[in-house]
């Protein structure tokens, strides 16, 4: 027997060995899957989560390829639950409620040819399943944000790799709620990265937020992009310091200014801190700041109330080891009332802040138990950021087909959490510059997608279309995606 075969035979055994040993546990692991929150968004009757389902098995974090969808009253209990899967790898990213009562959901897809797609999925009020589709290019494309404009029209917002022979553009998309794409736009240059996060709608078209390598920025910059009703960019602008500036979320304030958060490493001080920015609907530049400690910051969630501005992510600067959750109010004018932190023993991050009522807001991210599992968490607080009632959401139970969850766990009460002023946070008023981007094709790369993209219309997701697995089948199929990758990246040492 010669190398080759004995390299063969026990590259062999350390792929299946692990599983035979590890199938007397998948089954008890697989009962329950943690439902992790992705987006959330208040409705009339109460609030919209959703997230993607993931395991935590050997140290690492599993996707069960599956999608959950939970409406929650005001006092955070939950209405109902529904599940969707597919037989290929599926994530959710954004959701939003539609006017004739259905939901739009989009994320990304696993194709055939194991590139990604853009996932465009549409349930009824009640989570029953209308479309599924996956619209995608040459390459890799995801999609962000989704929103419905005045006009009924769907916005999708990414990036995609469909475009550039290294690197990401970012894209917008005009779609029917049907699927069918009325336009969409690449922008960025070849070899950089351009990433779209969130648009918003204003009264003469739409902006679009994100973060660039192109155009000449120093390491990120902050891209801001007009874009009129039928695809065409009316103007383009970067704005941005010397170091890492990065746009995660947007919200209109009025027709004439929005509010923008992320972060930022320009601010010199610790490594990135918490970043805000005021805009008008022209790209004015009105006010920047910068809200840290001596280590990492971010906002990833913000919320207007009774002319305040509050903003909402993580902190590592005040805990003991890990994150907490950072929640600063400002004025309208960008001026810090206060910061707080907010967190458990674990390491915990806010994604979203939302309007409880006048008087309270929710908080809306994640707590990690453990270095690898984790939980989606809910805290109430009042509007001077003291903790009224905090919760973790535990599981959702799995299911075969589409339909109703069975039972999704009660919210644990009694999380204990801990609210300190953050006496050591600083803020500063950053002089960012601003840059005017040249509008036209040989600069912005303004590719038109609608004669490249294409939309699949049966992605199996329905139970009549889709092959039922069992749980064991699927998350062996996972590992053993998870060993062979790290069998490749492992060559190396197997043949030393």
């Amino acid at each position: 027997m010669g190398f080759r075969d004995c390299l063969l035979i026990f590259m062999l055994i350390l792929v299946i060995s692990p599983i035979c040993l590890l199938k007397g546990i998948v089954a008890t692991e697989l009962t329950d899957a943690n439902f992790i929150i992705a987006d959330f968004k208040k409705i009339n009757d109460g609030f919209l989560a959703l997230g993607n389902l993931e395991l935590s098995f050997g140290g690492q974090r599993y996707s069960t390829r599956e999608i959950g969808i939970a409406l929650f009253n005001r006092t955070m209990g939950i209405i109902k639950s529904k599940i969707l899967f597919s037989d290929q790898p599926i994530y959710a990213h954004s959701l939003h409620p539609l006017s004739g009562g259905d939901i739009a959901i989009v994320g990304y897809s696993l194709s055939q040819d194991r590139d990604y797609e853009i996932l465009l999925v549409i349930v009824d009020a009640s989570g029953d399943l209308k479309s599924a589709k996956r619209i995608g290019g040459a390459r890799l494309d995801m999609a962000s944000k989704i929103i419905q404009d005045s006009a009924g029209n769907l916005l999708i917002v990414g990036h995609t790799s469909s475009f550039s022979t290294a690197g990401y553009d970012g894209f917008i998309m005009q779609v029917k709620p049907s699927g069918e794409i009325n336009w969409a736009i690449a922008i960025g240059e070849p070899y950089y990265n351009d990433i779209i996060k969130d648009v918003i709608e204003l009264d003469d078209g739409y902006m679009i937020f994100g973060y660039t390598w192109s155009f000449g920025a120093a390491l990120t910059d902050i891209l801001v992009i007009k874009v009129t009703y039928d695809g065409k960019i009316k103007w383009a602008k970067i704005i941005g310091g010397p170091r890492y500036d990065e746009i995660y979320r947007a919200k209109k304030l009025s027709e004439d200014s929005i509010i923008l958060v992320g972060s930022t490493w320009s601010s010199g001080y610790g490594l990135s801190d918490g970043l805000l920015i005021k805009l008008s609907k022209d790209g004015e530049l009105k006010w920047v700041r910068a809200v840290g400690g001596k280590e990492a910051e971010a906002f990833l969630g913000v919320e207007v109330v009774n002319d305040r501005i509050f903003a909402a992510g993580y902190t590592s600067s005040l805990g003991a080891g890990g994150n907490d959750i950072l929640l600063a109010c400002l004025t309208l004018e960008g001026e810090v009332y206060w910061a707080r932190a907010i967190g458990t023993q674990g390491s915990d991050n806010a994604l979203s802040v939302l309007t409880l009522d006048d008087s309270s807001l929710l908080l809306v991210g994640y707590s990690y138990e453990n270095e690898n599992l984790r939980r989606t968490l809910m805290v109430e607080v009042d509007l001077n950021g003291n903790v009224k009632r905090a919760e973790k959401l535990k599981t959702i139970l799995r299911s075969d087909r589409i339909g109703e969850a069975e039972h999704i766990h009660s919210l644990s009460s009694c999380v204990g959490m801990s609210t300190n002023v953050a006496e050591r946070m600083w803020t500063t008023i950053l002089n960012f510059k601003t840059v005017d981007l040249e509008v036209k094709e040989a600069h912005l790369n303004l590719d038109c997608l609608n004669y490249v993209l294409h939309c699949v219309e049966d992605l199996s997701l329905s139970p009549e279309k889709a092959e039922v697995k069992t749980a064991r089948a699927r998350f062996t199929l996972t590992l053993l995606e998870a060993l062979y990758i790290w069998v490749e990246d492992n060559l190396d040492l197997i043949i030393l």
